[in-house]
């Protein structure tokens, strides 16, 4: 089984907060819980609600965890990780094979593509690196 959670950028901060879900306020803006062990008061931080994105279970080469927005690199390929119907799916950006933006390809299931980390690598996110999702290039 998969570990359930999420990711938002802070309003007030701009970090990243990873939890759980714990409410929407009527301003729109999730709030995450921060990890906290037992006995412990939990942490909120408001976040903006476009920006969060859930955990899809699996790293990259190298043991970064993969969350829905994500841009990754495969070989010289550019996907972005996009949460579809039931479950995780891939878009490629960029082919290096064609040279080209395709963005328009179909998408495919995430597990089927990311089976092995050992060549993909998260080299940013749509929240933060707008440029990549447009460009398709680093």
């Amino acid at each position: 089984m998969r570990e359930i959670k999420f990711r938002g950028l802070g309003i007030f901060d701009a970090e990243w907060a990873y939890g759980g879900i714990s409410n929407v306020l009527p301003e729109s803006t999730a709030i995450i819980e921060k990890n906290y062990k037992h006995g412990e008061v939990p942490s909120a931080h408001v976040v903006d609600p476009k920006t969060v994105g859930q955990y899809t279970g699996l790293k990259d080469k190298n043991g970064t965890e993969i969350y829905d927005g994500d841009i990754y690199k495969r070989y010289d390929s550019i996907y972005v990780v996009i949460f579809y119907g039931f479950g995780f799916k891939c878009k490629q950006l960029y082919d290096s094979w064609l040279n080209k933006n395709v963005y328009n390809r179909n998408e495919i299931s995430l597990l089927s593509e990311v089976d092995s980390g050992y060549c993909y690598e998260v080299i940013g996110n749509i929240h933060e690196n707008p440029d990549l999702l447009e460009s398709g290039k680093e």
